[in-house]
């Protein structure tokens, strides 16, 4: 992901799976794990300030691709 304070970019801490279009670049999917509760889900802000999806338990996904931080 890209770092705006160190102007760089840097690796993730979670893992994630991705699908990717080879006809359609602009739609890109991130596989969930199966133990996520689709239910609880939401967007929150984590302890550094990015939007994530987490589902308030042990699964969070950073979504801010290139954006700035929230």
């Amino acid at each position: 992901m890209y770092d705006p304070n160190s102007s760089s970019f840097v690796r993730r801490t979670n893992k994630r799976t991705r699908l990717v279009s080879l006809t359609d670049a602009s739609n890109v999917i991130n596989v969930l794990p199966r133990l996520v509760n689709l239910d609880q889900l939401a967007y929150r802000t984590n302890e550094q300030g990015r939007l994530v999806v987490s589902d308030g338990l042990s699964f969070e996904m950073d979504i801010n691709e290139f954006g700035r931080e929230c």
